[in-house]
């Protein structure tokens, strides 16, 4: 398959577009826009979706953006990773 290369246009557009995906994300807790506060995807997000689907790319998740410490979940750490030392010195 031949690679595609974006111009620079293109490339702020993509960026841009992931910057506004990030920000109005749909929070787990309630559905609604983290940034427009309605429910379920704004004309925003869907607009940067858009723009991402024109050029066969795949929005880049920025981890915690849903905030679902909202709906009581939390990070979990693999058995191997070393805590920090803020971490390690928390109570449970």
């Amino acid at each position: 398959m031949p690679t595609t290369y974006l111009t620079n246009v293109a490339q702020v557009r993509v960026a841009h577009a992931h910057t506004e995906i990030n920000e109005h994300a749909t929070l787990s807790g309630n559905g609604l826009c983290r940034t427009c506060q309605v429910d379920g995807p704004c004309a925003r997000r869907i607009a940067a979706e858009r723009i991402l689907r024109s050029c066969n790319l795949l929005p880049q998740r920025q981890p915690g953006a849903t905030r679902p410490e909202l709906i009581g979940l939390r990070r979990i750490r693999a058995a191997w990773i070393q805590p920090t030392a803020a971490e390690a010195t928390a109570p449970a």
